[in-house]
């Protein structure tokens, strides 16, 4: 059997069925709960891309601000080694071979330098790591000041013995009178790395993850000190920052997740979720209110149709709905001319009472045959005397 004859068709001139009064309110709930939706989703949008970019800002101020600080401490220390390093006293010192004069020399270097964990006065062409005193004098740091023999001035800042406990900031300079004079010494600082990681802890609440890295010449980055928490981290970072002074950098990754701010954006949806429930409630409320009034008032175009088919007298009906009143005084008053109407019918409907066989079966309406026998008994017929003289 063809799947499209079995199909019911509607007939023409047949409309379709309607909805009722709950489905249309239920239609006004749903495009109210549509709209609140869209409207919040507009909001947090709008306000979630000001946040992140809020947010970045944020990150990219504390990380310039972390390269700052330690660039200005790296330039303060170059700046006193490199005077210390062209001192006249310490040169002559060299030139003589004068040991204990550089061991004193040494000794008030580090209690007069702030901060710093050792000063060496080293001889020219060392090449042997110092394991004696702490900080140790690593393989590291004896590339740097070989250096230092061939560069002027103080070299870049770097950690070495990293994830030991004798890690340490290496700064090593070469000591002559002018940059082109040959190196007479070495000098060599250590300062505490620890120093790294306080620096640090100022955007360790960021929303984002931020590295110190130190660069190596034919090496990959590693890095010294990590700050902030981010699972997928993806191995290039979004922004890196070249730390005057050292060979380090600060390289940072943006976690637009952490800085879209859902949580404050989940306060401003809760409230608007109420709001939208117990509007929905009340619309839903008003809807059964209504349905519940056109019942009522359905109960009374019953009673009326009613009144007319029993023949009763009509009774004013009260509509719930203020709308259909008119439809029912309509009703009402079309009820009450169809009574006068079939009253006075009934009343016109009489049969004869003398002159007529009843056995005939006639009756003459007397409402219809009233005007013609009033004509004729007003009316004056003239009659010729020559019917008279007939009889004579």
């Amino acid at each position: 059997m063809n799947m499209e004859t079995s199909q019911p068709k509607i007939l023409p001139g047949l409309q379709k069925a309607g909805h009722s009064i709950r489905w249309y309110w239920g239609i006004a709930v749903l495009g109210l709960v549509l709209f609140t939706v869209g409207a919040w989703a507009a909001v947090y949008f709008q306000l979630n891309a000001r946040e992140v970019d809020l947010g970045k800002r944020q990150v990219l101020a504390g990380v310039q601000g972390v390269a700052g600080h330690l660039a200005a401490v790296n330039r303060i220390r170059q700046e006193l080694l490199e005077k210390i390093s062209h001192e006249p006293a310490l040169i002559a010192l060299y030139q003589r071979g004068d040991k204990a004069g550089l061991q004193q020399r040494e000794s008030q270097l580090n209690q007069t330098i702030p901060g710093v964990l050792r000063v060496r006065l080293l001889p020219v062409g060392l090449n042997e790591p110092d394991t004696s005193v702490t900080p140790h004098l690593s393989f590291a740091s004896l590339e740097q000041l070989r250096l230092a023999e061939k560069r002027p001035g103080v070299l870049p800042a770097a950690v070495h013995q990293f994830g030991t406990p004798q890690q340490y900031v290496s700064m090593a300079a070469g000591v002559r009178e002018t940059s082109d004079s040959p190196v007479v010494g070495l000098l060599h600082a250590a300062f505490p790395a620890d120093e790294l990681n306080k620096a640090l802890d100022s955007v360790s609440n960021y929303g984002s993850r931020v590295e110190l890295r130190q660069l190596a010449p034919r090496a990959a980055p590693f890095s010294l000190v990590r700050k902030g928490d981010m699972t997928n981290v993806q191995d290039e970072p979004d922004y890196a920052l070249p730390i005057n002074g050292s060979i380090w950098e600060l390289a940072y990754w943006v976690d637009t997740g952490r800085l879209s701010g859902l949580q404050s954006q989940m306060l401003l949806l809760m409230p608007g979720l109420v709001l939208m429930v117990l509007v929905a409630v009340f619309l839903l409320f008003v809807a059964e209110r209504m349905r519940r009034a056109l019942k009522r008032d359905q109960h009374s175009i019953l009673s009326l149709v009613e009144a007319l088919l029993e023949g009763r007298p009509p009774k004013q009906q009260l509509a719930q709905l203020k709308d259909l009143q008119p439809t029912l005084d309509v009703l009402h008053h079309q009820i009450k001319q169809h009574r006068v109407k079939k009253a006075g019918l009934k009343k016109g409907k009489r049969p004869f009472s003398a002159g007529v066989d009843a056995s005939a079966g006639v009756l003459i309406d007397h409402a219809a045959a009233a005007p013609a026998m009033a004509a004729v008994s007003h009316e004056s017929v003239d009659l010729s005397a020559s019917i008279f003289r007939a009889y004579d």
